[in-house]
């Protein structure tokens, strides 16, 4: 696969795809609502396996709260493992 045109922000992807510029590979719920109201549909793609890249993010100036700290832990040896995969 060979984009043309890689875009930072869902919402220009989507107006884009909307006026008839083309198509696109996006989160299927950054457009559900999309979809829910008939102006995009979704089409299957085969052949190929896409895997989300996620990165956990924070403030630089603020302190991770228990709850967050908790939740960093959970999710990092699952994102390490999901690297690796």
């Amino acid at each position: 696969m060979h984009p043309l045109l890689t875009l930072p922000n869902s919402e220009v992807i989507k107006q884009m795809v909307m006026s008839g510029i083309g198509a696109a590979i996006v989160s299927q719920l950054s457009v559900r609502r999309e979809i829910a109201n008939g102006d995009l549909i979704r089409l299957p793609i085969t052949g190929i396996e896409l895997r989300p890249q996620l990165s956990i993010i924070q403030r630089e100036d603020k302190q991770l709260s228990r709850a967050a700290q908790a939740f960093y832990a959970f999710l990092l040896p699952i994102l390490d493992r999901e690297a690796v995969n």
